[in-house]
């Protein structure tokens, strides 16, 4: 009889402290603000306890269809999130966790589909190349404006100061004002 409460109590004793240390808990961070068709979500997790030695997946399921997408068959657990591109239409969703003994599944959210495409990923050499082309245009388009200033102020400091000679706008027909004396007594220019 003493034999069997040793034993109990030994058995007892590994299952208290064991149990707990074998079993984890997975919880499901749901995605917040809006989510929409084609743009790329983080999705987070916590793990409480020991992680799942088993493979894990990852699915989104539509609350009201229960059309089930896999987002990860073989998810690493112990990355704590993993990036998504959105691929469900709009709908009330809720992910799942599934470990292969629990199933685990966040609130539900919702996800809407873009008035616009989402704006593509583009790699480094493409952004550097669309932001010379910025800078080149904005240089150009300065010296444009500079140019015109400086011509414009030209012009009116020669009619200031009474000159009879006006810098040229790029239009012949003005380009020469004659004077009044040249007016009568003639102009070396015609």
């Amino acid at each position: 009889m003493i034999y069997f409460v040793k034993n109990s109590l030994v058995i007892f004793t590994l299952l208290f402290v064991c149990v707990p240390l074998v079993f984890s808990d997975i919880n499901i961070n749901t995605p917040n603000g809006f989510i929409f068709t084609g743009s790329l979500i983080t999705i987070n997790w916590n793990i409480y306890g020991q992680p799942p030695t088993q493979p894990v997946s990852l699915t989104i399921q539509n609350r009201h269809t229960g059309e089930i997408t896999a987002i990860d068959d073989n998810l690493n657990i112990q990355a704590l999130n993993k990036t998504w591109l959105v691929s469900v239409p709009e709908g009330i969703y809720f992910l799942s966790i599934n470990d292969g003994k629990n199933k685990k599944n966040s609130s539900d959210f919702t996800v809407l589909t873009a008035a616009v495409d989402p704006p593509l990923a583009t790699d480094v050499k493409s952004s550097t190349l669309i932001v010379i082309i910025a800078v080149g245009s904005g240089v150009v388009l300065g010296l444009i404006l500079a140019g015109i200033w400086y011509f414009r102020w030209r012009r009116k400091k020669a009619k200031d100061n009474g000159s009879d000679i006006i810098p040229s706008t790029g239009n012949t027909d003005e380009e020469y004002i004659l004077s009044t004396d040249e007016k009568k007594f003639g102009s070396v220019f015609t």
